[in-house]
């Protein structure tokens, strides 16, 4: 009992069996190492595209201090090797050479603002040459008008119109009796129902023959329509005088959209100086002057006569001098009501704004011309046409120029019923709207030969 029990040993182990690895195959071991490779290729490839994108988008930000700081960094390393291997003397002129600043610091350039557009330029249409020279017919367009847009020979019709006669004011009282067209002041000369075919004979001194032409001369109609009635007909009529036009350009954009810049554009006073300019160059001046101006060009010639009649230029005064006769095409002497038509996103542009109905611009350049008419500082005779019918524009009919508006408060005043735009095209050379003009010519030529 006493004996201990031992622990049961075993002389023999059990061995477990070792698996025997397997073998990998050179073609799986080569796709196992392409494919890691492609994986390491792909992640490099899309950090470096990043890393070049984000370059990319830093450049677009800042590559003008970018470039300035490569410039700077050549600059240093061109003045350093210079300054090494080049005389101090002669290291300014060679720096100018290369366009390197110089060793002392520049000051900044000054910004000036931008100049104003240069907008007329001047045609002579027909010059009968020094010897032949009697005169000088002025003609000036108004708003987006051009030579051949606005001086055109006229297609209008006025078929169907009951009160289609022109009417003759003689001017003795004020434009309020215009629009009541009161007997006393009213001489209707014709009451023609189409003012295209149907016309007065009006000889070239006002005084008509009381015939009545009923068809426009058969020469008139088989000719071609003119492009430019100054041109083609006044060298015919009137051989002695001499036929200038002065163009202006306008804002492309009479109300302009807010997301557009405003041009730099002149005033209409700037301009009338310019427009002088242009006819003192031509010897303007020299002969009698008879003025001829559509809608906002009357004002022009209102404006020139009043900077001429105010200049101590002898050249510009002589202008003044030299006016016998103004012939007013619809020229809104008070403004026109539709310049003040405020639309949303648009501005006005600065040729409109200077004629706004009762602005201070066209109150007071038609004050300063009456007190130059009334001092006799200029002496003018002046005959106006009126328009009265409405002007189609885009797609409603408007009244441009009133009736108020268009009443120079001297001379004669004929209402004649068209639209603004062809009351300064005549149909022929038979139409009143030219013989009127033909008139006031033979006027001043005969004031001046007595």
């Amino acid at each position: 009992m006493g004996a201990s029990m031992e622990e049961p040993q075993f002389s023999e182990r059990v061995e477990m069996p070792v698996a025997e690895p397997v073998l990998e195959s050179q073609a799986l071991r080569y796709y196992r190492l392409s494919l890691m490779t492609l994986r390491l290729m792909s992640s490099y490839v899309s950090v470096v595209c990043r890393l070049l994108a984000a370059a990319y988008h830093a450049i677009l930000r800042n590559r003008a201090v970018i470039v300035s700081g490569i410039m700077a960094v050549i600059g240093v390393i061109t003045k350093g090797a210079l300054y090494m291997y080049v005389p101090p003397k002669k290291m300014e002129p060679l720096l100018r050479t290369l366009g390197g600043a110089a060793p002392h610091p520049t000051p900044p350039a000054i910004e000036l603002p931008p100049q104003p557009e240069k907008s007329v330029h001047c045609d002579v249409l027909h010059d009968p040459g020094p010897n032949n020279r009697q005169m000088d017919v002025i003609f000036i367009h108004g708003l987006k008008g051009s030579l051949e847009r606005t001086w055109t020979q006229g297609m209008w019709e006025l078929k169907g119109r009951d009160n289609g006669g022109r009417i003759l004011l003689r001017k003795s009282s004020s434009a309020s009796s215009i629009n009541t067209l009161q007997i006393s002041e009213v001489h209707r000369q014709s009451s023609e129902s189409n003012l295209a075919t149907v016309c007065k004979n009006v000889d070239c001194n006002g005084h008509s023959d009381g015939k009545v032409v009923s068809q426009i001369d058969q020469r008139e109609r088989d000719r071609e329509v003119s492009r430019c009635w100054p041109r083609d007909w006044l060298p015919q009529d009137c051989p002695g005088a001499r036929v200038i036009a002065l163009n202006y350009t306008t804002d492309p954009y009479l109300w302009r959209p807010v997301w557009i810049n405003k041009r730099c554009r002149t005033s209409m006073s700037e301009r009338a100086w310019e427009m002088m300019h242009h006819l003192s160059e031509l010897g303007v001046g020299e002969h009698p002057i008879v003025w001829v101006g559509h809608s906002k060009g009357g004002l022009f010639v209102k404006q020139m006569l009043v900077h001429a009649c105010s200049s101590s230029d002898p050249k510009m005064a002589a202008i003044s001098k030299e006016s016998r006769g103004i012939l007013f095409y619809s020229v809104p002497h008070r403004g026109s009501p539709l310049a003040n038509l405020n639309l949303p996103l648009l501005r006005q542009s600065i040729e409109l704004t200077e004629v706004q109905k009762d602005s201070a611009e066209v109150t007071a350049l038609h004050d300063k011309f009456r007190g130059l008419l009334d001092s006799n500082q200029l002496t003018v005779e002046v005959r106006s046409f009126i328009e009265t019918t409405l002007t189609l524009m885009s797609l409603v009919y408007v009244r441009i120029v009133s009736v108020e508006s268009a009443d120079a408060e001297i001379g004669e005043l004929y209402g004649v019923p068209i639209d603004h735009r062809n009351i300064c095209k005549p149909r022929s050379r038979n139409c009143f709207l030219y013989r009127e003009l033909l008139s006031l010519i033979e006027s001043v030529t005969t004031e001046r030969q007595s």
